[in-house]
């Protein structure tokens, strides 16, 4: 706790210039030295000071010590993804701002809120907040300089800057000190979830083991699930079906006794993802329709589970008018600019039932590109496969053997590059 800065705290709040607070105690240099933290002063003349400001140090001390166990309190909440705790411990912690200004607490405050509404996606007070920790830079400990560069990454991942947080994250575990060791689990996890999403499972499963790890240490019951998951799509990524369904059938029977039902679902969905790439399409229905209005409509998940249903109905020729309903219904909740992913998605299978010219024409002149654009290499892949093969059906040999080129490409990438 800087004596200084609550003394210019309390300056401040009271209205005085320097010169008032200094009057028949010090002089202004002197003064402007202490609140600087460049000078402590003589216990006198500080004493001096504070009675001016009519401020009780044992007080304060007690205020600092109760912040400093709330900002911890918080950041714990979200390690251990709590956040209907986290929810109620902010509305505490925003009102404290003002005395955490006051203390060498101010760099933590900012950088916990910044965590904080990143989950929340609170995107206007990301950015607000953001450009507080760009200011607080010059004045971080390693410590907070090595959090800040993780709260960047969790930053690109929410933006859905996948690349970006992945190098951010990669680039973080060259430092790792021992110091950092109170979020190497969430960066394990991070990274993990980074090649997940650009299809690199064996890193994934590599570092989702050692986030597993810390987590099972620690107790962390929700980011052990949510880790499992990561390890069961790398799985079954690699076909190591059994390994993957194990780790399916068991999060199922932990969810449902945990009564964790938003994670139960999410089980299924995966564990249904996996089976419909096994070619079990009546299985996978199975679930997928357990998981039908258990996602708030129009959520993010709501229009995943659907388009998942959407696929296994087709895989089981299922009636076209029927699909083509839950279709629109999907098209009917993306947001244009959020959901364009699913809109090419939901449009492809469109196509898909009702027109192959038009499927075709759409998976080469909209869905291929997006794909690249937004480095869906994976997607991208198997897009090229069925371009070439379906120029070979019509005769265009050209393009037929471009396809296959970009294919190949791709794959020797490992779908990553």
């Amino acid at each position: 706790m800087k004596l200084g800065s609550i003394i210019k705290y309390y300056r401040l709040k009271n209205h005085l210039t320097q010169s008032e607070l200094a009057q028949d105690i010090c002089s202004i240099s002197h003064l402007s030295k202490i609140e600087n933290n460049s000078y402590d002063g003589n216990a006198e003349t500080v004493e001096l000071l504070l009675k001016k400001l009519n401020v009780n140090m044992e007080q304060e001390e007690e205020k600092y010590e109760e912040l400093k166990e709330d900002l911890q309190s918080f950041y714990d909440s979200m390690v251990f993804y709590d956040l209907d705790t986290a929810d109620k411990q902010y509305a505490n912690l925003i009102k404290q701002e003002e005395f955490a200004s006051s203390t060498d607490l101010i760099n933590l405050y900012h950088l916990y809120l910044f965590k904080y509404y990143i989950y929340k996606s609170d995107q206007e007070k990301m950015n607000q907040t953001q450009k507080v920790i760009e200011k607080l830079n010059n004045s971080f400990s390693p410590f907070e300089s090595l959090l800040a560069s993780f709260m960047v990454g969790l930053a690109f991942v929410k933006e859905n800057k996948i690349i970006e947080a992945n190098d951010q994250f990669v680039t973080l575990m060259t430092y790792n000190p021992a110091e950092a060791i109170t979020f190497n689990g969430e960066l394990y996890y991070q990274t993990a979830l980074c090649a997940s999403i650009l299809n690199d499972p064996e890193s994934s499963i590599i570092h989702a083991n050692k986030a597993l790890n810390i987590y099972q240490n620690e107790n962390n019951f929700v980011r052990i699930i949510h880790t499992k998951m990561l390890l069961g799509i790398g799985y079954m990524r690699l076909e190591m079906y059994k390994e993957a369904s194990e780790i399916y059938r068991s999060l199922i029977r932990v969810t449902r006794l945990l009564h964790k039902k938003v994670l139960y679902y999410q089980v299924l969905y995966n564990y249904s993802a996996m089976l419909t790439e096994m070619g079990d399409y009546k299985k996978a229905r199975e679930f997928l329709l357990e998981c039908k209005g258990h996602f708030p409509r129009g959520s993010l998940e709501d229009i995943i589970n659907k388009l998942g249903l959407i696929e296994t109905l087709i895989k089981l020729n299922e009636d076209k008018n029927e699909i083509g309903k839950i279709i629109d219904d999907v098209l009917t909740m993306c947001d244009k600019k959020q959901h364009k992913k699913y809109i090419i998605a939901a449009n492809m299978y469109k196509y898909q039932l009702f027109s192959q010219p038009k499927y075709y024409a759409y998976l080469e002149n909209i869905v291929y590109s997006y794909y690249i654009d937004n480095s869906l290499f994976s997607e991208a892949r198997e897009v090229a496969l069925k371009l070439a093969e379906r120029f070979t059906e019509t005769g265009d040999a050209k393009k037929s053997l471009d396809y296959y080129i970009q294919y190949s490409d791709l794959s020797k990438k490992g779908a990553l590059k």
